[in-house]
């Protein structure tokens, strides 16, 4: 298995996981994620990796609320495919 189907397996797991909990009900808050856009870091395979998370003003935690992932090109960022 290459390190880039490690990824996108470990994104498919993340998607899994995600949607078992909207399955099983969401919070009224969802703890650590407030309106506005954050940088975050994740750590694959010893290398650090980071992601823009948007959380639009109007989400409604008791609603199931849709994952969407934009991924980039291998040699482009976070900051340039969300531009």
């Amino acid at each position: 298995m290459t390190k880039t189907q490690k990824l996108f397996a470990a994104y498919c797991s993340l998607v899994l996981a995600t949607l078992a909990c909207i399955r099983t009900g969401l919070p009224t808050k969802a703890p650590g994620l407030s309106a506005g856009e954050s940088t975050r870091t994740l750590t694959h395979d010893g290398l650090e990796r980071s992601y823009i998370l948007h959380v639009p003003v109007s989400v409604d935690w008791n609603r199931p609320v849709p994952l969407v992932f934009a991924f980039h090109g291998g040699t482009g960022n976070a900051e340039s495919a969300s531009a």
